[in-house]
Order: structure tokens, then sequence, then C-alpha cells
């Protein structure tokens, strides 16, 4: 295997055992991205392909637990001395002179930037350039579609993204990689260009859960390497067919279904969460994260709108028009609606592990000028709860299906965990695109 196929557990593993150095997988990931960019246009700017001396100098005296290992940055994100655009022409040229504080943790634990990836505009849902690894006709999702990209196709072993809607599970069953969400609030987001303040949350993308679980413990200034899948797997999963947010395709349906009856095969006990989580429950959360979306997107994009109506998409304009029509006192009617949610929620999901639901309503469409429906994060992301998708099967047409797994608020370790347990007993890992094959 070629070291920018290697998940980013093992790059540190092949670091301490002398096989490789810091540098010797950046030339590598460096000469993936020469082979695949052109191709895919993961980048929203020319990457860093030389080892930074920064990491050099560092990898000399401390070199943390990332180990001077690159990763990918989503262009709504700031870096200081790189452009961050935000997807729009709106700031084209505008240069970062901060790190994001997600970024500078990374840092802090031994990880470089290999560079900004492609975001949709202002993380909404207008595409920017990027192409499915997998089949290049196809879109990689959206907003953090650069990301998902550039990991899929082994140019980085991580990248982050965000998530308002459904910007990072999405993204990651449709490029068949690892994608993770973290509990809204659990993470600063201080150099992250806001869309929704009460929606946003912190996502990155892997190719193995474990590479996460070290992700999530760097975050938090923890950091090291991960202990061993725990031996017993969950007890408890509700499951989620997703017919409720939107039409499933009978492909995702199959595997959802497949995948829970391997499960019960383990001793598992999956149940439907009809009687759970009612209909009305999991509608209504739909329909508050839609109107609070808007409301907030339209206070965040105020200056672009009032300064440069004219140089944004239909989609966001669209958004906007919405969103003013949602008054300050509905606003805060939408909100006390989702922490009442919330309450409900998290009662039902007591004595249970987990919800397993699609990750996305099918495989990626075809065509770049859509990103896919967010229909199947809506819900969730509402309540701010933690998410991860697997990748756990294919489509007729060969491209990556997934699968999400939902945790309760603020119990991310034990749903990564969780996930763990299940990637490596199920063999649900990252889909290698033929490129990378």
């Amino acid at each position: 295997m070629a070291l920018h196929e290697l998940s980013l557990v093992a790059m540190v593993a092949a670091i301490d055992a002398g096989l490789c150095t810091a540098q010797d997988i950046w030339a590598d990931c460096a000469a993936q991205i020469a082979r695949c960019e052109p191709q895919v246009q993961a980048w929203a700017h020319s990457p860093r392909l030389e080892f930074p001396a920064a990491a050099s100098a560092q990898s000399q005296a401390e070199p943390g637990a990332l180990r001077g290992l690159p990763f990918g940055v989503k262009d709504t994100m700031d870096v200081r001395g790189l452009p961050c655009e935000r997807g729009s022409p709106i700031w084209q040229g505008r240069v970062a002179d901060a790190d994001a504080t997600v970024v500078s943790l990374l840092q802090t634990a031994g990880a470089q930037v290999m560079g900004k990836t492609v975001s949709t505009e202002f993380a909404y849902f207008r595409p920017g350039v990027t192409a499915n690894p997998h089949q290049l006709a196809h879109t990689p999702g959206g907003s953090s579609s650069g990301s998902a990209a550039a990991v899929a196709a082994c140019m980085v072993p991580f990248a982050l993204g965000s998530q308002t809607a459904a910007s990072v599970i999405r993204p990651a069953s449709f490029c068949g990689v690892v994608g993770y969400v973290a509990s809204m609030g659990m993470v600063a987001l201080r150099g992250v260009t806001p869309l929704a303040q009460s929606l946003d949350a912190l996502g990155l993308f892997a190719r193995e859960v474990a590479d996460l679980q070290l992700l999530h413990s760097s975050l938090h200034r923890n950091a090291a390497l991960p202990q061993a899948a725990p031996a017993c797997l969950p007890r408890r999963l509700l499951l989620v067919d997703g017919s409720l947010f939107g039409a499933v395709e009978p492909c995702m349906s199959d595997a959802l279904h497949a995948s829970a009856d391997q499960l019960r095969t383990l001793g598992i006990d999956v149940r439907p969460a009809s009687g759970l989580l009612t209909d009305a429950l999991l509608q209504e959360a739909t329909r508050v994260h839609h109107r609070l979306m808007a409301r907030e997107a339209y206070e965040n994009l105020a200056f672009e709108s009032s300064h440069h109506r004219d140089l944004l998409s239909p989609q966001i304009q669209e958004l906007l028009d919405t969103g003013r029509a949602v008054s300050g006192a509905e606003h805060a009617a939408l909100l006390q609606s989702r922490a009442a949610l919330a309450r409900q929620l998290d009662d039902a999901l007591a004595g249970w592990d987990a919800v397993l639901a699609p990750a996305a309503n099918g495989g990626a469409p075809q065509g770049l000028g859509a990103t896919g429906r967010p229909d199947q994060s809506r819900a969730w992301q509402l309540l701010g709860l933690p998410q991860i998708s697997l990748p756990v099967a294919t489509d007729p047409q060969g491209l990556p299906l997934g699968l999400q797994l939902i945790g309760r608020y603020g119990q991310d370790a034990a749903l990564l965990a969780t996930a763990r347990a299940l990637q490596e007993r199920l063999g649900w890992r990252a889909v290698l695109p033929p490129m990378v094959r």
C-alpha cells in the first residue's frame, strides 16, 4: 500500500516505527494531488506541496500526536496567510490574518495545513467545481465537497468540514469516506464563516474511525493514539428508515435493512424507531430546521445581501428571502421549539446506544449542477447531535452508500467508539475510487 493510502493512525504508526518520515508522506500526498487534482478539483487554491519548514523544525523538537501530517481545510475556515473566499466572488482575494480555532488546535497537536478545499457558496447549495472521485460526472455532495473528495482520493489523510444541514454526512456518503459531525457547541467555531449560528457544527473527514478518535482527542487537548476498539458492540440501536424525510432510493433502503440484519446476527437489538421517535417529532424538527436556518442565514449574510446581492446565487437569494419573512418573535419561538424537541428526543433515546439511519437518499446523483438533498440530516442537525457516516455498500452504478449513526448530545466519544467497533467487526471501511486503487 502506498503511503498516501494509509489511514492517519497508520501513518503515525509508520513514522513511529521508523518506516518513513512525515516528509515522505507529504511528498507522496503531493504526488497524489498532482495525479488526481486536474480531474477532481478538490482544492480551492493551489495546495502547499512542499513540507513546511515549521513542521520540519517541530518534528525535530516535539512532533505532537499528529506528527507533522497534512490536512485540508474547508474554504470557509480561516488559515493565516491563505485565501478564504467562502465559495463566493464577493470575497475573492480575501486572505485570513489568523487561524480558526480548530486549525490552531490541530496545528498545536502537530498537523500541518496542506491547503484550502472547495466549498459551496457560503456553505450552502450552489456547487463548486469539485467532482466525485468515484465517477467524475457525479456530485461529491456539499457543502464540504472539496474536503470529502480530497480524503476519498487519498490526497490527504483527513480534512475539515462543517455542517449546518447535511454538509458533512452527505458528501461522506457520496464519496465513500467516514464523516463525523461534533455535538453542536463542543468545538469552538471562531474563524469559521457562520451560516446559521444555532445550527453550525464542526465536521471531520477521514478513512477510518480510529483517525477520528485521534482527531477528537487532539481537539480536546487530550491527544493520544486511540486504544483498541471496545470488545463489546452496541447493545441496542434504533432504526429510522428515512422515508419520512424524503424519498429514499431502493439501493439505500436495501443497504440499511441488510446492515440491520447483519447487526442482529451479532446479537444487537435493532428495532424500528416508530413508537419511540414519533413522526410528528421528526417532521417538526425538519420544519424548525428549515425556518431557523433561513432566518439566521439572512442575519449572517446581511452585508453581502445589502451590498452585493447581484453576486449572490439564486439559491442563496431564495434562502435569504425566506429568512427575511421569519420575524424576531418567530425566531425566538423556533429556538424554544428546538429546545423542547431536544428534550423529547433525549428522553426517547434513553437506554439506546444510537440511531441507525440513511446518510443520504441514495448514491451521488449525476451532474455537478447540484449537490443532492439534505433530507436525511436536517432533524438530527437541528437537535445538535453527534453524527457519523460509515460506508456500507455501493449502488448499482458502483457509487458508495453510507449509513449514519446518531448519538446522544455530548456523547461523541461513545458514538465514535461504537462506530469503530462496527467498522472493524463488519468491514464498513472507506471505498477507494478507481483512481486510487
